[in-house]
């Protein structure tokens, strides 16, 4: 089977698994007026397993106007650029430069729009738990 169809077929499947699956929506007591239909879909993994891709095939499958796409490496890349170290100084950077961009995404979200997302996080690491203060 060629691998445009296995991947096409993958993420119909995993859609399908997913629809069967109960629906866990965080409720933040800061925004009792959430719109059910607001979703930020975070894809953590490693790097190079494929969520960038897995996240463009599910979006062909949503509504194209209202769901959006963040590849973290848009968000890093910049930064590492310029402090290319992991220092605390490169930290403090890459949260300055997504602010917004994460402010912005729980807008969306809030109003009923879908904000899919890489991610890299590690657990128990202080630097990546900062990385949900700006998304909710």
């Amino acid at each position: 089977m060629p691998l445009l169809n296995y991947t096409v077929l993958s993420t119909r499947t995993a859609l399908e698994n997913m629809t069967t699956l109960q629906d866990h929506r965080f409720q933040d007591p800061e925004f009792p007026e959430q719109n059910p239909s607001s979703k930020i879909v975070i894809l953590n993994g490693f790097p190079g397993t494929g969520k960038l891709t897995i996240l463009q095939n599910l979006k062909k499958f949503l509504p194209g106007g209202t769901t959006f796409l963040l590849d973290n490496h848009l968000l890093i890349d910049p930064v590492a650029a310029i402090i290319p170290d992991r220092s605390n100084r490169h930290h403090e950077l890459r949260r300055s430069v997504r602010a917004p961009i994460f402010e912005e995404a729980g807008n969306l979200a809030r109003k009923g729009h879908t904000v899919l997302m890489t991610a890299c996080l590690v657990a128990e690491s202080h630097n990546d738990a900062v990385f949900f203060q700006g998304i909710s």
